[in-house]
Parts: C-alpha cells; structure tokens; sequence
C-alpha cells in the first residue's frame, strides 16, 4: 500500500510473501493507515545458504511499515517469519511486524508471532519511526513454559522510539519512557482472549494520542478500567471493562518474576465484575491442577520456588454471586542458574545448568534464559 490510503476494519489472514521478496507476508505498506484490523496468520520466507547466502531477510511476518505508514488498534497474531537453510543471527526481522524509517504503531496487540530462534524480534522489529501504547508479549513458537523465553525477544529494537508499551523480554537501545517489562495480564491469552485482566499493567498507563477515540473494537476509549479518579487510555488494542462491570474476570501479579536459584514470589490476585459476593482464592504453583493454597483471605499469598526452571501458576477464584473462573500463567516465575556450562558436547538445553545440558555453541550465550529488557 502506497499514497494516502486507508484500510479500516479488515481481516488480513492466510498471505504469504516468499523467497525473492519476502517482505510483509500479510501487509506491505510505504504511507497509509491500517487501523481496526486484524492481522493473523501470514507468512514471509526465504532461503539461502547458511552464511547468508543470497537470499533476503524475511521481514515482517504480519505488516511490514516503512515510509510514512501507520498501524492503529489492531491486532497482530500468529504470523511467521522464516529463513530455510538460514544459521545466522538475525535470520529473520519481525515476524509480526517490521518498523522502519518514519512509520507508526499505535495502540496495538502483538502476540504469538514467531520468527525462528535467531530471528530478531519475534513480535517487533524496529529500526525507525514509533512504537507507542502498544502491547507485544508471548511471541514465539508455543505457548508452552521451556520456550517461554529463551532466544525470544517480543521487540528488537535498533533504532526509533519505543514508549509506552507492555513489552516483556525485549532488547532495546534505550529504557523509554513509560515501558513495562511485565506481563500484560490477558484474560486468556491461549485460548486467544487478548482482552485486559483486571490489575494489568496495561490499564490505564498509555499517553494520549489524538484521534485515538475507540479501541479495535469500536468501543469509546478511554474507559476507567481502575480505581482511578479519572479514566486514562489503557496500552494495547483493546480497552479494559469497568471493574464493576461485565462477567467475573480475574488475574494475578507477580511481584518479582525472575531469580537465581531461588525466587520467593509474592503473588496479587485481582478480581472484577459485577455482582461479585464473596470470593474463595485456589492456587496451584507448580501446574498440576490441584490447588496447593486455598482460602477467602488468599488474596494476597508468597511461595519460594526453590527449583531452577520455569514455573507455571494457576488461580481459581470461586465468587459466591457470579460463578468461578481460572487463569494459568506458563513460566510465570522463573528461575534461572547462577552457574551455566559452556562444553562442545553439550546439548543446549535451557537452563544449561547441567554439564549435560550445557550450552554447545558460543552463539548461545547472547540468548541465555534471563529476562533481558534495557
């Protein structure tokens, strides 16, 4: 897309862009606006030898923006990039979205894009431009725990600006203002609710951009989706409900996320709906199903996690007016080593705490399973 053009309200699904030109699998666009729209499941591919070869470097699995484009609450999901035969880093430039030059991302949701273990930026790839009240978490290749976050990075950041985004395991060139390196608190991210939990970070906490008055979903932003005085527009592409309103919605915070050897986490469930009664707290810290503390006065709980890994935690909380729900969160906390192995015959498996499992090339170590954010 070239000029002044507008697409609005559209499903951009099943495109590829591959080999010669494997830039932008579902859009490409050099001026423009895209907003409202959903962008899932496209792919760009190339090929070549595994020393870079002639083959180019797929970019921007779902959109690809340069020039003067711009994409606005939408959402970016399961697209891919990937390079065949391809062994180097950087085999591959934001499979959701590629940045460059004076392009802009708004308030967008960009998750479960994947672009390959050497790829930079999984979600986003920014080398110009903006990326601003946006949300880019759990882009990779599954959404189970050990690939959580090793040789992941939600945005890859070389040049632009990036402010005011929920970016959790993102490497970039500078802090930024108003960015959190936390999880976003999606209602049910694997079964594709990307809508806000109560108590996410996301709420409340973008700037205000003009022009930006609905969310992907048509709906009036901003709305008070907390306890604040006044509502504030919430980062991502969709707005949080009122607390007081809809069904019983629920999520967790985890204070501290991340340690070595030992993590002693205190966890903050948060609760929201209408009609609520009183409130029973069930949670399970080591994803077995089975509750491990349960009681009405668990809002509000700590537990040392005293294994290296990736740790799953699940919350169920039974409302006496409005029914019960469940959130599971993979690799909620994680623990890594204090102490990694570096030997050829290593088999490079995370957490490569182990001489068995140490890490067996060199390359490894720039994408060790710490949660690396600037």
């Amino acid at each position: 897309m070239s000029g002044n053009g507008l697409v609005s309200n559209a499903v951009v699904s099943l495109n590829d862009a591959v080999y010669a030109i494997p830039f932008g699998g579902g859009v490409y666009a050099t001026a423009g606006i895209i907003t409202h729209s959903m962008i899932a499941s496209n792919l760009t591919e190339s090929s070549g030898n595994s020393y870079g070869g002639t083959g180019q470097t797929p970019s921007g699995g779902g959109v690809y923006l340069a020039g003067t484009a711009q994409l606005h609450n939408s959402i970016v999901f399961g697209n891919r990039a990937v390079h065949s035969y391809q062994y180097r880093m950087g085999e591959t430039l934001g499979a959701g979205v590629f940045i460059s030059a004076s392009a802009k991302v708004y308030h967008s949701t960009i998750v479960g894009n994947y672009g390959g273990e050497r790829g930079y930026g999984d979600g986003v790839y920014i080398s110009g431009g903006e990326l601003k009240n946006s949300i880019v978490s759990h882009n990779f290749s599954g959404f189970d725990s050990g690939d959580y976050t090793v040789n992941h990075y939600n945005v890859w950041q070389a040049g632009g600006t990036v402010s005011y985004n929920v970016l959790p395991r993102s490497h970039l060139i500078a802090p930024g203002v108003g960015n959190v390196a936390a999880d976003p608190g999606f209602v049910n991210v694997y079964a594709g609710d990307l809508s806000l939990g109560p108590g996410s970070p996301a709420i409340d906490a973008a700037t205000v951009i003009a022009g930006m008055d609905s969310d992907f979903s048509g709906v009036a932003r901003p709305l008070n989706g907390s306890d604040a005085e006044s509502a504030l527009p919430d980062m991502g592409a969709l707005e949080a409900q009122p607390l007081d309103a809809g069904p019983l919605r629920i999520n967790f915070t985890v204070a501290q996320e991340d340690g070595f050897d030992s993590l002693s986490a205190a966890l903050q469930a948060h609760v929201a709906g209408e009609s609520l009664g009183s409130l029973v707290y069930h949670w399970d810290f080591d994803g077995d199903g089975v509750a491990d503390i349960t009681g009405s006065d668990k809002a509000t709980v700590s537990h040392l996690f005293d294994t290296v890994g990736y740790h799953d935690i699940g919350l169920k909380v039974v409302s006496s007016g409005a029914g019960e729900a469940t959130i599971v969160k993979r690799a909620a906390a994680r623990v890594h080593p204090s102490v990694l192995y570096l030997s050829d015959a290593g088999t490079s498996e995370a957490p490569y705490n182990t001489p068995a499992a140490s890490i067996c090339r060199v390359a490894r170590l720039s994408t060790a399973p710490l949660s690396v954010t600037a």
